[in-house]
């Protein structure tokens, strides 16, 4: 979990990897509406991400093995709607300063993300309430020892 740039989809897909589980990346769930939204720079709502997270949801149900999810799950109300799966979840937050997300996502090529988003998003970002199953990383470490970390979690 964590604002856009942190590296949600990176690290997701390599703890998927050296797991050897499903990788969902909940980007690639966004309904047409919401992508659109986000091209044209337009911040989602309440309204927008929540059918979005009741799909990635489902998507958790419907999985017969653990998996590892990426979905910016910014807001605790929003991880309370993941948590519904009925399957343990644990969450990883990828904290990040805003200077360095902005820079991120400017490298980034092949996403609808609209730069200018990642203002609302930090204002939007909860971090872990003491009572989530979860912990807080920096995104700032080398991707092997973020990956070492949250292996040693297992």
């Amino acid at each position: 979990m964590g604002v856009s740039g942190c590296g949600k989809s990176t690290l997701g897909t390599r703890i998927a990897q050296s797991l050897q589980r499903k990788f969902i990346d909940g980007d690639y769930y966004h309904s047409p509406h919401n992508v659109k939204k986000m091209k044209t720079g337009q911040p989602l709502t309440d309204q927008d991400r929540i059918p979005w997270l009741k799909q990635l949801t489902q998507v958790l149900r419907e999985c017969n093995d653990p998996a590892i999810l990426s979905c910016s799950a910014l807001k605790h109300a929003y991880r309370e709607i993941l948590i519904s799966c009925t399957k343990p979840l644990f969450f990883i937050h990828l904290e990040l300063d805003r200077e360095s997300a902005g820079q991120r996502l400017t490298q980034r090529t092949n996403h609808y993300f609209e730069p200018s988003l990642l203002d609302d998003q930090f204002v939007q970002l909860e971090p872990l309430k003491p009572n989530e199953r979860g912990i807080t990383l920096s995104a700032k470490l080398y991707p092997n020892e973020l990956i070492n970390r949250v292996l040693q979690i297992q």
